[in-house]
């Protein structure tokens, strides 16, 4: 069997960047040999960002939407987490306040994880989850090893 990585996708708007990059250092601490996409860091100038990102969500094991009080009408995090609905591999992260009752379909037909210590272990818990789930379905051997948790609440880059 062929390793291959793994993709998390971490869907987000502009204002929400340091968010999404300090969780994108977080899963990148767990997960040793996930590559983590974040569009502000990983798109180079010039290229074709349509495609990339055609091609990262199409790959991704996970789709994480990082759902703020900024992203919660954003048209893209909630095109991006589609791409993931039908393959159950959306997984919405709220924090800023943002609750449940804030969210609107599809995003309340999915079980929703908390930007905290709680909901960061549950969705760590979860990626090893989905990487099993790969690895049977691709009958392929997945490029993957842990790291240490560094999921500690006075690294988080805002008060959540």
């Amino acid at each position: 069997m062929a390793n291959a990585r793994i993709t998390v996708f971490i869907s987000h708007v502009h204002e929400d960047e340091t968010l999404a990059l300090h969780l994108k250092s977080l899963l990148e601490g767990i997960f040793l040999d996930a590559d983590v996409f974040v569009s502000g860091r990983d798109l180079a100038g010039g290229q074709v960002w349509f495609e990339e990102l055609r091609q990262r969500l199409g790959h991704a094991i996970a789709i994480i939407a990082l759902i703020t009080r900024f992203s919660l009408s954003s048209r893209w995090v909630y095109f991006e987490s589609g791409t993931g609905f039908i393959r159950q591999c959306t997984i919405p992260v709220v924090t800023d306040g943002v609750t449940l009752e804030d969210l609107q379909p599809p995003m309340t037909l999915l079980q929703t994880r908390k930007y905290d210590e709680e909901g960061l272990k549950a969705l760590w818990q979860e990626g090893a989850r989905f990487i099993q789930l790969v690895d049977r379905r691709c009958g392929r051997r997945l490029a993957f090893r842990w790291g240490t948790s560094r999921v500690r609440p006075s690294s988080w880059p805002r008060a959540l």
